[in-house]
């Protein structure tokens, strides 16, 4: 009898190592996975959103171009995975911002009321206009809230998936 069970405990203790040693393989896959799925929607979220009017800066499209993503194990069990967009105006835009009137020098409206830049001479008097904008604040697009979740659910539907079908795989063992 104490025989039959040490055969069975040494034939459940392997298995739960080989399943341990999968599950950590699977989830790095899984975490892989939904970083992919971060970007897509980091992309997805990024203006010009469909139906919305292109500005003088989203028409390259460059700003949803430049979001990438980095993962690394750190100490332990611990991981650590980022999302960056390289693009100088990025949390301008994920963040909202304030819209402010500025002085610009030499600009002038003409005789055909639309606004033109001079050339100044040497001792010429500064002159300008304040410009700005009707809008005072551009709201944020969360571009980066909406990724984050996105990573999340991807990575629980991922991993419940992949639990499921080592835990079939292990109880047929």
């Amino acid at each position: 009898m104490v025989d039959s069970f040490d055969g069975d405990f040494k034939k459940f203790f392997k298995n739960a190592q080989e399943l341990s040693s999968k599950v950590e393989s699977d989830f790095e896959r899984c975490v892989r996975i939904a970083t992919g799925e971060m970007i897509q929607t980091a992309k997805e979220k990024t203006p010009p959103l469909p139906g919305q009017q292109r500005g003088r800066n989203t028409v390259t499209g460059a700003l949803a171009d430049h979001w990438g993503s980095r993962f690394e194990k750190a100490n332990g069990d611990n991981y650590n995975v980022y999302l960056f967009n390289n693009m100088q105006y990025a949390s301008y835009v994920n963040d909202g911002h304030r819209m402010a009137k500025h002085f610009v020098p030499w600009l002038y409206i003409d005789s055909n009321g639309v606004i033109a830049r001079h050339i100044p001479i040497t001792g010429e008097q500064l002159f300008g206009l304040v410009v700005g904008t009707k809008t005072k604040y551009v709201g944020p697009y969360k571009m980066v809230e909406s990724a984050q979740e996105r990573f999340l659910e991807a990575f629980d539907i991922t991993m419940s998936r992949r639990l499921d079908k080592d835990l079939k795989d292990s109880m047929e063992m």
